[in-house]
């Protein structure tokens, strides 16, 4: 068993570029689950992500943003909660000046 308050996860947020902060807070066997901050960014960025084998649950805690996929460009606010497939190109990034703070978890799907 584990807790976490968030709160206490955010300083510990490693950058991981110049618009993504993270942290992992859960792991075990076929699944990962940790904050994540899209910082926002100055210009538009045209890649997707795509996790093959994993399924994406995540939770919009704080700050507003966009996901973006193929076929849809959703908006998105505190107390959202997002399923993404797996094998679905996607991205999310920060609307405004705040970072766009998500707690995601990962599932390997076999």
């Amino acid at each position: 068993m584990g807790i976490v308050r968030l709160d206490e996860v955010v300083p510990s947020l490693r950058r991981v570029n110049d618009e993504i902060s993270a942290a992992s807070c859960f792991r075990g066997a076929g699944y990962e689950a940790g904050l994540i901050a899209f910082h926002p960014r100055a210009s538009s960025d045209p890649r997707f992500i795509t996790h093959a084998d994993k399924t994406v649950l995540c939770q919009v805690v704080r700050g507003h943003g966009r996901l973006r996929t193929d076929a849809a460009d959703q908006g998105l606010e505190p107390g959202m909660v997002c399923h993404i497939p797996p094998g679905t190109p996607h991205d999310f990034y920060a609307d405004g000046d705040q970072a766009l703070l998500i707690f995601y978890t990962l599932i390997e799907v076999r």
